[in-house]
């Protein structure tokens, strides 16, 4: 896992040595697991097909955080522009409607694809749809089934699939 991390760190490193004098962010606020629930997420393009991210938002138990990398399929200058994600960050919660001391949020990787569609004279503005898949913790997974076999409270499983969809602004 170090050395895997360590491969993603230099990568990232030498395309932001290799990036244009120019480089750009967005900003965007939305749904889903890119935005922390309910919430904003900020990205650093270092290359033109590489965005860093980092949201922040809340999930109706907690504040949290993550981070994650995306990788562009095409130019920035195109309206319609596919998207592979990897995410670390909240990816599920448990929450109990009327006993809050069952709530809790849980950790882990996510990754998928999506959509960045792009308009307005400069392509500045757009809105981003994706699809993510999330690999859910052994935490989450014994938490969920010990609430599942308790009578006294009715629980819905997770989809296996999540969906964000956000605003961005580009600079």
């Amino acid at each position: 896992m170090k050395e895997k991390l360590l491969m993603a760190v230099s990568l990232i490193f030498c395309l932001s040595a290799t990036a244009q004098v120019d480089q750009n962010f967005n900003f965007g606020a939305g749904l889903g697991l890119n935005y922390g629930g309910v919430g904003v997420n900020i990205a650093i393009h270092p290359h033109h097909l590489v965005g860093i991210t980092g949201h922040l938002g809340h999930n109706l138990v907690d504040v949290n955080a993550g981070v994650g990398l995306n990788l562009y399929l095409g130019s920035p200058e195109k309206v319609y522009r596919p998207v592979l994600k990897a995410l670390y960050g909240y990816n599920a919660s448990i929450i109990v409607i009327d006993d809050s001391d069952y709530n809790e949020s849980y950790y882990g990787p996510s990754f998928g694809f999506g959509n960045s569609f792009r308009f307005g004279q400069s392509k500045r503005h757009g809105f981003d749809v994706d699809l993510l898949f999330p690999i859910r913790s052994s935490a989450f997974k014994d938490d969920f089934d010990e609430l599942d076999e308790n009578p006294s409270i009715d629980i819905t499983a997770p989809w296996p699939i999540t969906m964000s969809v956000g605003y961005h602004l580009y600079f």
